[in-house]
């Protein structure tokens, strides 16, 4: 017999959930649409204002499902903009992260660090500790909207955890393992864009709820030996965007971010990859879309290289890319830009960091290669070859109707776990 009243779910977050061209956002999005989907009420609260990182404006680009309510207090709402101007620790965040830019700011940037010391947050990606200020607000939200259970986006929510009544279930998004993925980073020589989070920390922090969603089923299974709380593996929701129009056989697609694995990932690809490909098929082409196209790379400039920047919609771009490109060297969790792809049904090259968290299931679905010889061999037998391609097109959609699709038996087990069915 159904419930007298809905669950409702209170998703506490520090970052608004601002566009879908990100791992971490797609996760977010799919576990929103399961919960409605199985008619849980739903409330997404964001503390960016009591953050160390707070941002003047910011527009939220991505599409709640229905029902979903969304609260950001401190912000005034503009359309999709939030804005809050009059505040001295915005500015002051902003001169600090122009200073990385323009010495002209540095003194200015010197005196607003040691005045605000470590209660101001400058890098790119803020997974510093809940403040006692988040704590506090995320607690009353939570009281506020009655939750049945709360979850947090991220494990530095963990001082969260101690001040909810203990009987209330709680969870956190995991992602993916910050403290590897830190490693990683430093491994390959690359400049962190997150705190130096060591895995000590991030068991304490992980222990804090009582349910931990992993991303991938090889963290989940790592988890599950350091941890008490118990773990559960977040399955990925796609919807099919199957097309298969205007295709152009030796044309190739790449869209992301301006942030470091992308970047480098890209460097690789255009400096040792790309001339291969084009000694083999004179006039191949690839368009690059997203911020990457602001960083600063003398490999861009090329020939069949196409940069489009920040574009309105992707439809017609992955229609037209008879495959597209995963080259990333570093990072970790799920990548975006593969889900992407697989959700059109595209032909796939990609690093095996790229397949990482899907390598059970993407062996007929993706071409996977890590030297630039091998990668451009995979791109040119995609591109000449039209066998080859649609094997892979094919495999991308099977992957996604049996395993990533709302109504596949993997989601539905989920679900069932999830809401203790």
């Amino acid at each position: 017999m159904a419930p007298s009243h809905p669950p409702r779910v209170l998703l506490v977050t520090r970052e608004p959930v601002l566009h879908q061209r990100s791992g971490s956002t797609t996760l977010v999005l799919g576990l929103l649409e399961l919960l409605r989907a199985e008619g849980c009420e739903v409330e997404v609260f964001c503390t960016l204002a009591c953050s160390r990182s707070p941002k003047m404006v910011f527009r939220r680009q991505a599409e709640f499902p229905a029902g979903v309510r969304f609260r950001v207090p401190g912000y005034l709402r503009m359309g999709s903009l939030y804005v809050r101007t009059m505040w001295a620790k915005a500015w002051s965040r902003d001169v600090c992260r122009a200073a990385k830019r323009l010495s002209i700011f540095k003194p200015l940037a010197w005196a607003v660090k040691k005045l605000y010391g470590e209660a101001l947050y400058t890098n790119a990606w803020d997974l510093t500790v809940a403040t006692d200020a988040e704590v506090a607000a995320a607690g009353r939200e939570a009281q506020r909207f009655g939750a049945t259970c709360v979850i947090a986006n991220y494990a530095f929510w963990a001082p969260l955890f101690a001040q909810l009544p203990s009987q209330l279930p709680t969870m956190v998004i995991a992602h993916d393992l910050l403290s590897a993925r830190v490693q990683r980073m430093l491994s390959a020589g690359a400049e962190l864009d997150c705190p130096a989070i060591d895995e000590a920390t991030e068991i304490d922090w992980l222990n804090a709820p009582k349910v931990v969603l992993a991303a991938q089923a090889a963290e989940a299974e790592l988890l599950r030996t350091k941890l008490q709380s118990t773990v559960m593996v977040q399955p990925i929701v796609l919807k099919p965007m199957f097309t298969a129009r205007d295709v152009r056989p030796h044309h190739c697609f790449f869209v992301g971010g301006n942030i470091l694995p992308n970047v480098t990932g890209l460097q690789f690809f255009l400096a040792e990859v790309w001339p291969r490909v084009r000694a083999s098929v004179p006039d191949a082409t690839i368009e690059i879309a997203g911020s990457v196209c602001g960083a600063e790379l003398a490999e861009f400039h090329q020939p069949g290289v196409m940069l489009l920047g920040r574009v309105d919609t992707l439809n017609e771009l992955y229609d037209r890319a008879a495959l597209c490109v995963v080259p990333l060297l570093v990072g970790s969790g799920i990548k975006i830009k593969l889900l992407e792809a697989l959700s059109y049904g595209k032909a796939i090259v990609s690093t095996s960091v790229g397949v990482q968290g899907l390598e059970a299931w993407t062996t007929d679905a993706i071409s996977v290669a890590d030297d630039a010889e091998s990668f451009a061999a995979a791109v040119v037998e995609a591109m000449e070859s039209t066998t080859k391609r649609q094997q892979l097109e094919r495999g991308a959609q099977r992957l996604v109707r049996e395993r990533f699709s709302p109504r596949s038996e993997p989601v539905q087990t989920f679900v069932r776990m999830l809401l203790g069915q």
